[in-house]
This record gives structure tokens, C-alpha cells and sequence, in this order.
């Protein structure tokens, strides 16, 4: 079957995909609009010697129009266009880059120039329909290549996701998806700097060239970026997509794409309400805490909430270690700022320090030692509660070892907890 490749300049393919050229562009014109004017319905001759020879006497006209469609049938088959009465129509023996399923990849160089120098084939119409599709074909790429951002994200290939947000990107610099994965390539090669340049520029251009609103998820991305909230993680040879530069050390992280996969399933039943608790094991030295780094880096670039919490060896013999690891990292999200006062005064006896990022704390209420554990659990259910109101779903990172972790709210939680080898 012929495939019609419509981004970049328009020509037809064999059977055997290789080009099948016309003699005039002006026939192959013609083959482009009733590939998408003329396969459901005919269209009337009349209309068709308007478009394409506007300037001629309709007896040359209708000559011309016959001849360019006995091209196409020599192209395609003696049946492939039909006449009823003074109508025309293409039937079956073709497909075009717009089709589900298309049987042709399209160069990504191609993808932001759909029927390149077509519209000079034609009458003004012909070069104001050529508008309209082109539009059309740009809309078609946007929504194919968000879909196909969706499924390797959920397939676990970081890698593609990041080629596809390039693609996308090219074509519509104002995508925030496109724009918080690029950014999110930036992060995953150790490059917070690129990141943040990336993202001031696209918040830049949505408000002062394009006029509309800041997006918060990209604004909250950048907020994070700059305050130091996003884990950077090492430089990654897997991802290696051209970037302006690279300051980073280089690091290599492969063959994870099935765990990466688990995780993002996991993630997504976290969206659905579910608690989900994760417990990922294997031997010192494989890469546990590398490979929550980087989910987590991947979910704090598409500005959702992540937090990444030490369970290191060392701190086991240290009451509440963990947990005041996870106090400081609070202490620097905006989100954690509502929490009252009282909460956070609960929330200095395991993290004196947070009296000095918060000033005016009372003091804690008196406790005996025996309940002290209680009131540190309270404190962290207020802070999350008053948190998540925010910001819809949390998800948290234990790493380094393991422990029982409640239920500390009605909302989405997720947590990740890495064994120890």
C-alpha cells in the first residue's frame, strides 16, 4: 500500500518504501488534498479546477484536473480515483501520516513543518486550506506525542520520555509536559543550572510574550529547583540527548527500566487513594538509593511533591534521627509553613533547629517520656495533613534501611522504603 508522508515536504512512498515521484508538484498537490478532502466523500470537479487552476479557461481547466488525476491513478491504480457524475473521489490504496497506525515513522526534523511550500501550488483558497491542515497536523503530533510521552513514562523508559518531550517541545514551545520533562533531563544529568534557565525562560515566555497565566506546576518546579528541594542526580549516558551544556561529572545508569516501570505503577495507584508501600532490596553497592534518587527527581520535575528521607546505618542508636531528617526537609517546603504553631512546637523536640527557621514557637506542651513518641506521630500527621491540603499527593523516600511507617493521613501517601543489603 502507498503511504502520502504529509510532514516536511509532501511526497508519496511505494509498496516498497522507496519515493514515487510526480512529474508536476502540482499533481502531487492534488493527491495531498483528496488524500484528506476526498476519501469519505467525492468532491466536485468544479471545486477542484478552482482551486488548483483558478487562472485558466474551465476548458483547460477540466483538461488539466484529467490529466493530474490519470497521474495519480498510474500512481496508485486505474481504480484508486472514482467519477460520479462531476465528482471525484479517492477510494482505498492509500494511507497518510495522520492515520492510526501509520506504517511510516516521521523524521523529527520534520515534525514542525507539516506540507512544507505546498500552499504555492494553488489558488488562495488551496493556500488557506493548506493553513488549516497544517494546523491540524501539528495538533495530530502534539496529542500523539503527549500520549507517547504517558506510555514510556509508564513503561519506565526515562530515556524516551525524554526524547519525545524534545520533539514535542520543538513543536510547541509552550508545553508544560514538554517543558517539565526537559527540565527533568537537566536534573537527571546533574545540571540544576540548565534546569533552572530552562524553566525561567518558558515562565518568561507564557507571560509577558504569549500573555497567559504562569503555569503553577512549571512555577512550583522551579521553585523547588532553586531552593535546592530537588535531588540532583548524577550525569546519566542513557539520556544523553544534546543539551547546551554539560558541567556535570558523568555517571552511567542502565538496565533499570523495569523497575523504573514497577515504581510508576505503584505511583499511579497512589493517585488513586491507595497507602502503597514499596520495599526495594538487593545487594551493597547494586543501586537502590541510586534508582529512588532518581524516581524521585522524576517526580519532583513534574511538580508533584517528593521527599527524600535518610534510614542510614549510622542513626539507628539516634531516637526520632529519621524523623528529624524528614523535619528539616519540611522545614524548607512552603507547603509545611501553615502548619500552627503548637504543631510545630511538638515537631522541636526531635528538630531543635526548626525554632530557628520558625521563630516565635511556644514551647512544647509538658509530656512524660512515655508519650513522647505519640506526640512526635500527632505532629507529623497535623504537618502532612496541612501539607497535602495543598498539594494534593506526597510521596516519600526512606532510604537506607526499613521500619513500620503508619498511616499519617486520608490522603494519597506513598513510601519507599530500600532494605538494607
Amino acid at each position: 500500500m502507498h503511504h502520502l508522508r504529509l510532514f516536511g515536504p509532501p511526497h508519496l512512498i511505494g509498496p516498497d518504501g522507496r519515493p514515487t515521484p510526480f512529474r508536476t508538484r502540482k499533481q502531487l498537490a492534488l493527491l495531498v488534498y483528496l488524500a484528506l478532502e476526498a476519501r469519505d466523500r467525492p468532491v466536485s470537479r468544479a471545486s477542484l479546477i478552482r482551486l488548483f487552476w483558478p487562472e485558466v479557461r474551465d476548458k483547460h481547466g477540466r483538461h488539466s484536473l484529467s490529466q493530474a488525476l490519470t497521474a495519480i491513478r498510474a500512481k496508485l491504480g486505474s481504480d484508486a480515483v472514482t467519477r460520479s457524475g462531476n465528482a471525484a473521489q479517492l477510494v482505498g490504496g492509500l494511507t497518510t501520516d495522520l492515520d492510526e497506525g501509520a506504517p511510516y515513522a516521521i523524521n523529527p526534523r520534520d515534525l514542525g513543518n507539516p506540507l512544507e511550500e505546498l500552499g504555492e501550488y494553488g489558488s488562495p483558497a488551496f493556500a488557506h486550506w493548506v493553513d488549516m491542515v497544517r494546523e491540524r497536523c501539528r495538533t495530530d503530533v502534539r496529542i500523539r506525542l503527549l500520549a507517547d510521552v504517558s506510555t514510556a513514562r509508564a513503561d519506565g523508559e526515562v530515556a524516551k520520555v525524554h526524547e519525545v518531550a524534545t520533539q514535542l517541545y520543538a513543536i510547541d514551545p509552550q508545553n508544560d509536559v514538554a517543558a517539565l520533562a526537559i527540565a527533568e533531563q537537566y536534573l537527571m544529568r546533574g545540571d540544576s543550572r540548565g534546569a533552572i534557565g530552562l524553566l525561567r525562560q518558558h515562565i518568561t515566555t507564557a507571560k509577558d510574550e504569549l500573555q497567559r497565566d504562569v503555569p503553577k506546576q512549571v512555577a512550583r518546579v522551579l521553585r523547588r529547583v532553586e531552593q535546592g528541594l530537588v535531588p540532583v542526580a548524577g550525569v546519566d549516558d542513557a539520556v544523553a540527548t544534546a543539551l547546551p551544556y554539560d558541567t556535570a561529572k558523568r555517571d552511567v545508569f542502565v538496565g533499570r527500566d523495569e523497575e523504573l516501570s514497577r515504581l510508576e505503577a505503584l505511583w499511579a495507584k497512589v493517585h488513586d487513594g491507595n497507602l502503597v508501600t514499596c520495599i526495594i532490596s538487593g545487594a551493597a553497592g547494586i543501586g537502590k538509593s541510586t534508582l529512588i534518587t532518581r524516581f524521585a527527581t522524576t517526580v519532583l520535575a513534574r511538580g508533584l511533591p517528593a521527599y527524600l528521607v535518610s534510614c542510614q546505618e549510622m542513626g539507628r542508636n539516634i531516637p526520632f534521627a529519621t524523623v528529624s531528617d524528614l523535619t528539616c526537609k519540611l522545614a524548607r517546603d512552603p507547603g509545611a509553613s501553615a502548619t500552627d504553631p503548637q504543631s510545630l512546637a511538638e515537631a522541636s523536640r526531635v528538630t531543635p533547629g526548626l525554632r530557628a527557621v520558625y521563630t516565635g514557637i511556644p514551647d512544647p506542651l509538658p509530656t512524660p517520656p512515655e508519650t513522647v513518641r505519640l506526640r512526635v506521630v500527632w505532629w507529623r500527621w497535623m504537618t502532612f495533613n496541612t501539607w497535602i491540603q495543598q498539594a494534593k499527593t506526597s510521596f516519600t523516600c526512606w532510604r537506607g534501611g526499613s521500619s513500620r511507617h503508619p498511616r499519617c493521613c486520608s490522603r494519597p501517601f506513598a513510601v519507599l522504603v530500600p532494605a538494607g543489603a
